[in-house]
């Protein structure tokens, strides 16, 4: 449909999106602590997570604190997983697990200067809130539904004392599907959403979305505290299916940004293989950068190139956005762009995926020719063409850089963060 109306697959996607934001703006990538900085996760997949049981409690978070001081490299905060009191992902009380932090949440937020992206789940009908505030189940419901906006004003007064800077609220869809109010009643997960939000503002802040069905995404657009949402499964599924994973971050994150959401790939591990792969996906999303390494254990010298001397995290204006061919002709790798603005000059910065196992062969046309060169950092060169050619290994992927040109000079600046990029090489 969209190549028979001379757009893009992107151009399609942006206006579709453009409709429901209806002028609110796409989420920045530096507009936020937790989408700026580097923070540590132990969600499923970081070294200390539930599925691997290898226990996150208080001594491991000082633990981290102490052994990332020591290394130079600044934590700004904690993506927080199950610290409440749950079953299977359903919520009982949000209150920390005395067995995990015995001295509360404030206690780590004082002793380590790390802030908080608390964790949300679906509601177990058996919570301890029934008791005072009115919910919604039936004996066939997996979970409950809240009736009363005002719990979530109590709740995230609450995560603000303990030192939430915002949520990552998980099980969106386990909620969604659990719940035969939100199922049946037409406009109730809207409603629902917009409760969340409103509470959100009046804390001053911020929500990312996980497990989101594409409705969440798309009513996201309507929310001002919604800035991003993880874009496919946990990463501790991800051996084996690196491929697949790859082709979800960029494709699934094209769709969030089409509604003004930044996507989210999940925790980096920079202690195990496809380390650089994962640390440049993270860093082209223009996401949340957040590591789960074991403490020992850390690559610097690839998380190094991966923060700038602010203590910001490197990132470009956007998402990468698909070369439509890439995709449409099945070819076995695909590739795309984001850019760097500074000063009102813009860089692209291609990047080419194989998410095969084998090796392959690309061919790339490059549609900005004139006034730029385009330059192959991980070789220092430049290519006397707009058509690039090259191999990948399986499971690999290269990036290049168009650079502006002026008065016949390529304007590769040290002190422009587009430097940064070339350090990945």
């Amino acid at each position: 449909v969209y190549k028979r109306q001379g757009r893009s697959l992107w151009e399609s996607m942006e206006a579709a999106g453009n409709y429901l934001l209806d002028g609110k703006e796409r989420a920045e990538p530096y507009s936020s602590e937790w989408l700026a900085y580097l923070g540590y996760w132990n969600s499923y997949g970081g070294y200390y997570s539930e599925i691997y049981r290898n226990r996150f409690d208080e001594n491991t978070i000082l633990e981290i604190h102490s052994y990332y001081s020591s290394l130079g490299i600044k934590i700004h905060y904690l993506g927080l997983n199950v610290w409440e009191e749950n079953i299977d992902g359903r919520v009982i009380e949000y209150k920390p697990r005395i067995e995990l932090y015995p001295r509360g949440l404030d206690y780590i937020v004082n002793t380590t200067g790390y802030d908080l992206l608390l964790h949300m789940g679906a509601w177990h009908p058996n919570n301890t809130y029934t008791k005072q505030y009115s919910f919604y189940w039936t004996k066939t419901d997996y979970t409950s539904q809240p009736l009363d906006p005002s719990i979530y004003d109590i709740l995230f007064e609450n995560f603000k004392q303990w030192g939430s800077i915002g949520i990552w609220h998980d099980f969106l869809r386990t909620q969604f599907y659990g719940s035969s109010y939100l199922r049946s009643k037409i406009g109730s997960s809207e409603e629902w959403m917009q409760w969340i939000n409103n509470a959100l503002e009046k804390c001053n802040m911020t929500m990312m979305l996980c497990m989101p069905t594409t409705g969440f995404i798309q009513y996201s657009s309507k929310l001002e505290t919604v800035l991003a949402t993880r874009v496919y499964d946990d990463y501790a599924f991800k051996p084996g299916r690196e491929g697949e994973y790859w082709w979800n971050y960029i494709l699934v994150g094209m769709l969030a940004y089409s509604y003004g959401l930044l996507p989210f790939d999940d925790v980096v591990r920079t202690d195990e293989p496809y380390a650089r792969q994962e640390a440049i996906l993270r860093i082209y999303s223009a996401g949340p950068f957040g590591i789960g390494d074991r403490i020992g254990f850390t690559n610097t010298t690839l998380l190094s190139k991966a923060i700038m001397p602010s203590g910001e995290t490197v990132k470009p204006d956007h998402p990468i956005i698909v070369f439509d061919y890439t995709i449409i002709d099945n070819e076995p790798w695909f590739a795309g762009y984001t850019t760097v603005n500074i000063g009102g000059v813009k860089w692209y910065l291609v990047l080419v995926i194989n998410p095969s196992n084998t090796v392959v062969d690309y061919s790339l046309s490059i549609p900005w020719s004139n006034g730029y060169i385009v330059y192959d950092p991980e070789n220092n060169m430049v290519i006397q063409s707009n058509v690039i050619n090259g191999s990948l290994r399986g499971l690999d992927l290269k990036y290049y850089v168009v650079a502006p040109v002026f008065n016949g000079k390529a304007f590769l600046v040290q002190e422009t963060s587009i430097a940064l990029f070339l350090r990945l090489s």
